[in-house]
């Protein structure tokens, strides 16, 4: 819970950057967003390896990571044009973009309060479960979200608005359908391959140090 205060920093920081990261999307730039995620991570680890240290190093290392995130990609979309202006509440086409969030905005959350769930349950259990849902849901989201699904999505949803605005309804179908099937022929051998290489992969990669190979099999499990 102590770590907790200084990780809630990271939030804010965090909704910027993804803020921006849909703007750079938007106007078809892909490789420098994409990229900001190697780069929070990379600062991170690289503080982590420098100082180590107590385990209070690593929120404020994710903190730093995720602060250089923002910077680099405000940096690099003012470079691309954007100019920040305050919001005008009065005009119809905020007041339509607010109506248009509240669904994402309600999927959006299903997550964190699943993974909210998840952790309560996992406090009944023995020492380290929550650690190691922790690291499965890390792993999943990185590969199959950030890697595979997210590619799909930013390639999708600018061909997409574009034939929304046109009012091209059979493309915005079609798209549609075309988003689908590659979801699902991604998550199908993703899924074969989580299946067989689950268990060995977090052995070798995690079996080592205070992880022990146990955890690691148990996390091989529940990946």
């Amino acid at each position: 819970s102590e770590l907790l205060r200084i990780m809630a920093w990271i939030i804010p920081l965090t909704a910027g950057s993804e803020v921006l990261r849909a703007w750079l999307n938007a106007r078809h730039l892909f490789v420098v967003p994409a990229a900001m995620t190697v780069v929070l991570n990379a600062v991170a680890a690289g503080i982590i390896a420098g100082i180590g240290g107590e385990i209070s190093i690593l929120p404020v290392a994710y903190l730093v990571g995720s602060a250089v995130q923002f910077g680099c990609m405000l940096l690099f979309a003012a470079l691309r044009g954007l100019r920040l202006a305050t919001p005008t509440t009065s005009d119809e086409e905020s007041r339509r973009l607010a109506r248009l969030t509240v669904r994402p905005s309600v999927s959006a959350s299903l997550n964190p309060v699943t993974r909210a769930v998840e952790t309560a349950v996992a406090s009944f259990l023995p020492p380290g479960s929550a650690t190691v849902l922790h690291y499965a849901h890390r792993l999943v989201h990185a590969i199959g979200g950030t890697v595979l699904f997210r590619s799909v999505m930013v390639a999708l949803l600018p061909r997409m608005t574009r034939a929304y605005v046109n009012q091209d309804h059979e493309a915005v179908g079609r798209l549609s359908q075309l988003g689908a099937r590659l979801m699902v022929g991604v998550s199908l051998p993703v899924t074969a391959f989580g299946l067989a290489l689950g268990v060995p992969a977090a052995d070798a990669v995690f079996g080592v140090g205070r992880f022990s190979a146990e955890n690691a099999r148990l996390l091989g499990v529940v990946i």
